[in-house]
């Protein structure tokens, strides 16, 4: 989520909701008290993030939402019973670095929302996207057979074909 455009409910004077994915481990945001305090940050695109790591000292009691809309405007018990939004709650506190696994999960907005009063506040989020894999194929130039590696599927654009003396594109 590094320089992803984060926002949040309230900001205390000097810690902007940005510092959640400034990647500098040693800066932070931090809302006022307030009940369900939220800070959110758009991915940009929709992505299948194998994990998050958050880190935090103290803050306790709170939720992780995924989803592919904009959540800032929703009610916490909202999210909560939305079977569309991919949700972790943490129910103690938060006092290191923790990864949340999100394997098979697509998403574009991530909301680390309270489920009470407090201060909202991490060093840093970050989304674990795995690396696109893609299958490397070949062509048989006798035959003109393609082969692709068992186990491994995709897309092959051609950009011209001939068939029988004649081209294609």
């Amino acid at each position: 989520a590094l320089g992803k455009t984060a926002t949040m409910s309230s900001t205390w004077p000097g810690y902007p909701a940005s510092s959640g994915v400034d990647g500098n481990a040693s800066t932070y945001y931090l809302t006022q008290l307030q009940t369900n305090a939220w800070w959110q940050v758009d991915l940009g695109a929709t992505v299948a993030p194998s994990k998050l790591t958050l880190s935090a000292l103290g803050m306790s009691n709170f939720t992780v939402f995924g989803s592919n809309s904009d959540m800032s405007a929703r009610s916490y018990t909202d999210l909560l019973n939305d079977p569309a939004v991919w949700k972790n709650t943490t129910p103690g506190g938060l006092n290191a670095t923790i990864d949340i696994d999100t394997a098979g999960q697509n998403f574009r907005y991530v909301k680390v929302q309270l489920a009470g009063t407090g201060y909202n506040y991490l060093y840093e989020l970050q989304v674990v996207v795995p690396p696109a894999t893609s299958a490397v194929a070949s062509v048989d130039a006798g035959s003109g057979k393609i082969s692709v590696p068992k186990g491994q599927s995709g897309t092959m654009r051609l950009g011209a074909v001939s068939l029988a003396g004649a081209d294609y594109t």
